[in-house]
């Protein structure tokens, strides 16, 4: 199975995201910290 697999998807750019820089949205759910900082800037 590829490693990738197992990674979290990112619930704003569906991308996978590393557990070491990982964030979490209002729901609990990964996100990457560049996305978080775009969400919040909007």
């Amino acid at each position: 199975m590829p490693r990738s697999s197992q990674l979290p998807i990112c619930s704003l750019c569906h991308e996978t995201v590393k557990i070491e820089t990982a964030k979490t949205d209002e729901d609990g759910k990964a996100v990457h910290e560049e996305c978080h900082a775009l969400k919040r800037g909007q």
